[in-house]
């Protein structure tokens, strides 16, 4: 909360503004943006989406044969909820831990996977280390390092995970790196085309023709099998 405080305080100390707009009186940044990614030292492409208004927030991220999945948060309900538009079904998934962490995202996320595949699926992060402040897409932002443990049918893997963070922009990374070894490739995923933006309030809500499902599991698996 102290970071979040001394970001609003340098926000409007400089009256901050993204493309010339002005930031509301908000810890948090209303905005657009599209989401890009490059791996195995390929040319950066773009995938997806990411959008933010208030409370809420949005990312669209292209899968490929699977389709187009949406992750939804809603910090005042602290729920979020996982889309497959190909599908046009979800699963809602609570968030324990900070909604506007995407740290906390995951590890709720991964707690409503566990359930459903006894254990058999994870992810948990086990060493974090803080490496200072550098410059992402012209905004300040906070660099850390991160291992995460994931297990997947009895197999555990370590990646090693780079992040830079800017509180304006939360849920969401200005930009992640997962650095090369053993168990991954190397690659990045970061935002670009940041944009002050008031996203439409249908777009940060669950369709309602969309079916719920239980579990992310059947979600994914589903989605995996019916294309």
């Amino acid at each position: 909360m102290r970071v979040r405080a001394l970001l609003l305080a340098a926000a409007l100390a400089l009256n901050l503004t993204l493309d010339g707009v002005p930031v509301s009186a908000s810890p948090y940044a209303d905005f657009t943006a599209a989401v890009e990614y490059s791996d195995s030292g390929r040319g950066a492409r773009t995938c997806g989406t990411a959008t933010a208004l208030g409370a809420k927030a949005r990312m669209d991220v292209n899968l490929g044969r699977v389709g187009v999945f949406t992750l939804l948060t809603d910090t005042e309900s602290r729920q979020m909820y996982v889309l497959s538009q190909k599908l046009k079904a979800y699963v809602q998934v609570p968030v324990e831990g900070d909604p506007r962490n995407w740290r906390d995202l995951v590890a709720s996320a991964s707690a409503a996977i566990m359930p459903q595949s006894l254990g058999l699926v994870g992810i948990k992060e086990t060493v974090r280390e803080e490496l200072g402040h550098e410059q992402v897409q012209g905004y300040s932002a906070q660099k850390s390092r991160s291992v995460f443990e994931i297990s997947f049918m009895g197999t555990v893997r370590q990646i090693t995970v780079d992040v830079w963070e800017n509180g304006l922009f939360a849920p969401f990374p200005l930009k992640v790196s997962v650095l090369e070894s053993r168990n991954s490739r190397e690659g990045s995923a970061w935002l670009t085309d940041i944009e002050a933006a008031r996203t439409p309030d249908a777009e940060l809500a669950v369709p309602e023709e969309f079916t719920r499902y239980t579990s992310v599991m059947d979600l994914l698996l589903f989605a995996l099998t019916a294309f």
